[in-house]
């Protein structure tokens, strides 16, 4: 009996040990998460410098996940769910009639998410698509998720991109120089999340820029 008591207090020990063991972990666990918040979620890597984000331009041609869109062409683009759709934080479901806009879930009538984009070139394969950009977009609210892709592409020879590699030193510095600015899309984009505006949205916003601080 003394045996079977001794190994009961064994066994409980253990279970003690084993415990603590999950506690610390799971303590570790939530420490690491407090430190880099959300950060990390569109990283398969360290998260970039402050010189290596401001890279991810479209004149670099990158591949990535998450952020704002590089868009390769700084015309056509998708057409946007208009902000006046959406009154009080609620977004009118989607039209019917196959009247939807590019960037909006055709379940529920949000606007899709930008997820990644991939930097494919066919090189001379195919001259016509010497640049070529996929972009993944999906809706975060509907069940399940809705995914649309957007390919863009453009010849070697085009009006937009010069024929040479490019230099990110150069580019970095001409970038550190007007603070991220690029006059060819700016103008067509949200200043947030870098998706296309309507021009409702756009115009809206530009009065806005031009008003007196308050």
């Amino acid at each position: 009996m003394a045996g079977v008591g001794r190994g009961r207090q064994a066994a409980a020990v253990v279970a003690k040990v084993a415990d603590a063991e999950v506690v610390a972990k799971v303590t570790e666990a939530e420490e690491e998460e407090e430190e880099y918040g959300d950060d990390l979620v569109a990283y398969f890597e360290d998260p970039p410098t402050e010189a290596e984000a401001r890279l991810l331009t479209r004149w670099m041609f990158p591949s990535k996940v998450g952020g704002r869109p590089a868009w390769l062409v700084p015309r056509f683009l998708p057409s946007a769910v208009s902000a006046s759709s959406s009154v009080g934080g609620v977004t009118a479901p989607a039209p019917s009639g196959g009247d939807c806009p590019d960037l909006g879930c055709r379940t529920c009538g949000r606007p899709l998410r930008f997820l990644l984009q991939m930097y494919a070139s066919q090189g001379s394969l195919n001259p016509d698509a010497f640049h070529r950009t996929l972009m993944l977009f999906v809706c975060t609210s509907c069940q399940p998720n809705e995914v649309r892709i957007f390919r863009s592409q453009l010849n070697w020879e085009n009006e937009f991109y010069g024929g040479e590699r490019p230099d990110p030193t150069m580019i970095g510095a001409r970038l550190r120089k007007t603070n991220n600015a690029d006059p060819e899309l700016d103008p067509l984009l949200c200043s947030s999340c870098g998706l296309p505006r309507d021009a409702r949205g756009a115009e809206a916003e530009a009065e806005a820029d031009r008003l007196p601080p308050p």
